[in-house]
C-alpha cells in the first residue's frame, strides 16, 4: 500500500543530502495539500537514488529554490494525481537522468498542472545507463537554460526535441551529447547557443 506523510516536507541541508528509494510501494512524500521544497534557507543538492519498483510521489506542489539542486537520478518524482505547481526557481537546476517514469521520454517530473521554471533556471537532460532521452515541450515562457549532456560512463547519446521549444536563457551541448532539434520545428532561444557536441535537424 502507499505509505504517505501528512503535511510537507522540507530539504534543506547545506551541502548534499540523498533520498534512497528502494521499496517496492509507492513513497507519497507530501499531502495533497502539502509540499516538497528542495532547499530553503540552505540550497541543497539532493539526490535521489535506489532502486524502489514503486514511485517516489508528491501529493502537492514540489518547488526547488534559492539555487538548489534536485537530481533525479533515473528514477522520478511526479504528483500522484494531476494538479498542483512545479517550480524550479532562477538559479536552481533540475537534473533528469532517466528515459522513462515522468513526461514522455523522460524522466521530467509527470502530472503537475502548472510548470514554472525561472529565466535563469536550468534544466538539464543528463542520460544515465546510455539511454536516450526526450526533451519535453514546457509551455511558453519555455525553459530558463537547457543543457544536453551525458551522464558518467554513458556513451553517446540523442536528445530529441518533442516539439518546438522556447528557451529563455542559453542553450548548452557538452561533448559526446546529440541534440535532435525535430522535424522542421523551430526552436526560439533567448541567449547563447553553445555547441561542443552535436546538433541535428530534417526538414520536411
Amino acid at each position: 500500500s502507499d505509505n504517505s506523510v501528512t503535511g510537507g516536507v522540507i530539504f534543506d541541508g547545506t551541502g548534499t543530502q540523498t533520498i534512497t528509494h528502494s521499496s517496492p510501494n509507492n513513497i507519497i512524500l507530501s499531502s495533497t495539500t502539502g509540499y516538497v521544497k528542495i532547499g530553503l534557507n540552505n540550497s541543497p543538492t539532493v539526490i535521489i537514488t535506489g532502486t524502489g519498483a514503486g514511485n517516489l510521489l508528491v501529493g502537492g506542489d514540489l518547488s526547488i529554490n534559492n539555487t538548489a539542486t534536485l537530481d533525479l537520478g533515473t528514477q522520478d518524482l511526479n504528483r500522484n494525481t494531476a494538479g498542483g505547481t512545479i517550480t524550479v526557481a532562477s538559479g536552481a537546476t533540475l537534473k533528469c537522468g532517466g528515459s522513462t517514469g515522468g513526461e514522455t521520454g523522460s524522466n521530467f517530473p509527470l502530472n503537475f498542472t502548472t510548470k514554472t521554471l525561472g529565466a535563469t533556471s536550468t534544466v538539464i537532460y543528463n542520460s544515465l545507463n546510455a539511454v536516450n532521452q526526450t526533451v519535453y515541450d514546457v509551455a511558453s515562457p519555455g525553459y530558463g537554460n537547457l543543457t544536453i549532456t551525458n551522464g558518467t560512463g554513458s556513451g553517446s547519446t540523442t536528445k530529441t526535441a518533442g516539439a518546438a521549444l522556447d528557451i529563455q536563457g542559453n542553450v548548452t551541448i557538452n561533448a559526446l551529447a546529440t541534440f535532435a532539434g525535430g522535424t522542421s520545428l523551430t526552436h526560439n532561444v533567448g541567449g547563447n547557443w553553445t555547441n561542443s557536441g552535436t546538433f541535428n535537424y530534417t526538414t520536411a
